[in-house]
């Protein structure tokens, strides 16, 4: 068997061909920067995303009801934010503060009284009698927001109706 013989001059080099040929580019460095920017910026957003998610869960919710929001609503006399507020921790089942019951009574107290006031004008005495029932259950929740009661009386219309 004859041995390979090369046709190639010792001092030439070979030209390359095709695919990847030429020198090797020297990748710059801001392109290094900004790869490594891009990666750090992925996982902020995939940690941020996360968290989102899991406040979506309801777990992290705060609570709009309660002491300072109360007198909040209390002393500017939004009793219809007050209302709202109830009704939108109301319906979710978790533990609350121990302030809470003082204020479920004063958004009680607004609602019933408010819906009181309705219900009379339409001359409905079936739940004009209802919600007079409402509010004097209310008003037992209530002690340190007695003031208030007077006031809600006051802009409902619907004083003198629970005796006080």
């Amino acid at each position: 068997m004859p041995k390979y013989v090369s046709t190639r001059s010792p001092g030439k080099k070979r030209l390359r061909t095709g695919r990847g040929a030429g020198p090797k580019k020297q990748r710059s460095a801001l392109i290094i920067v900004l790869n490594v920017l891009i990666g750090v910026l992925t996982i902020v957003f995939l940690i941020a995303a996360a968290a989102f998610m899991q406040a979506q869960r309801g777990s992290d919710r705060l609570l709009y009801f309660g002491d300072k929001y109360i007198l909040r609503s209390a002393e500017r006399h939004q009793y219809a934010e007050l209302i709202e507020n109830y009704y939108y921790d109301h319906a979710d089942f978790r533990p609350v503060d121990k302030d809470y019951d003082e204020a479920l009574g004063v958004a009680e107290y607004a609602d019933a009284a408010m819906q009181y006031a309705m219900y009379d004008c339409e001359k409905d005495a079936g739940r004009t009698s209802a919600m007079r029932e409402r509010m004097l259950e209310a008003e037992g929740l209530v002690s340190l927001y007695e003031p208030e009661l007077d006031r809600i009386d006051e802009m409902a219309g619907t004083q003198g109706v629970t005796g006080r």
